[in-house]
């Protein structure tokens, strides 16, 4: 899937596996990619929610490779419209805003290995 904010000119592609780790990874993950100057501004209206259970979502797309599965929905409510990323798999739903995903689009390749490498070696529970 490609993401590409053209406000920012910034453009990044994302695999089946890298959409299931963004279903996982909480806000403050994504206040950490704004940018240092915007993230004063931008971290107020950036917006995540692990987990909706409000609304209807409508799918859009199946993003799927040998190592992960995620489906990719929108959400709409009358104040705001959200991507869902729902790694079904493994039970993760994220709901993203405009800010959130402008944010991911700033990432580069390093970034998503990162957080795939501290996942696998989380402790088990």
């Amino acid at each position: 899937m490609e993401l590409d904010a053209t406000r920012s000119e910034a453009r990044v592609r994302l695999d089946a596996v890298t959409l299931e780790c963004l279903s996982w990874q909480e806000r403050s993950t994504f206040v950490g990619f704004l940018e240092p100057q915007l993230r004063p501004l931008s971290s107020d209206v950036l917006v995540v929610q692990q987990n909706p259970d409000d609304g209807e979502s409508t799918e859009i797309a199946h993003i799927t490779n040998e190592f992960g599965h995620v489906e990719v929905r929108t959400a709409e409510r009358a104040e705001s419209a959200w991507l869902e990323l729902v790694a079904t798999k493994l039970g993760f739903v994220t709901r993203l805003n405009a800010v959130a995903l402008e944010s991911i689009t700033w990432q580069d390749q390093d970034t998503f290995t990162e957080l795939l490498r501290q996942r696998l070696e989380e402790p088990k529970k």
